[in-house]
């Protein structure tokens, strides 16, 4: 694929390459770093983006549904329980093993 640096130049006007033209013609890759580079161009600009949308929500749904389930660490005992002795707790935790 065409460096991205490459096609960044080739965006901004410094550069002319029909290399780079010809691999942005045929790569997915390099026409999908043209398309995000002429976004992100816009973006910066104030242009209206409305012409590439982004389904943000739509694509971190999805993330999540691959990642496990979180679950909360439940104690087993109290925290009285756990401890040997009473008093090798400090005062302030006497709230919740009274």
């Amino acid at each position: 694929m065409a460096e991205k640096e490459n096609i960044s130049a080739m965006l901004d006007g410094e550069a002319l390459s029909q290399d780079v033209i010809s691999e942005v013609e045929t790569s997915p890759e390099a026409l999908e770093t043209w398309a995000s580079y002429h976004t992100i161009r816009d973006v910066m600009r104030g242009e209206s983006a409305s012409a590439h949308q982004c389904d943000i929500a739509g694509k971190v749904a999805m993330a999540l549904e691959d990642e496990p389930a979180y679950k909360p660490h439940t104690a087993s005992a109290p925290l009285k329980e756990v401890a040997t002795q009473e008093d090798q707790l400090p005062p302030y935790c006497a709230p919740f093993y009274a």
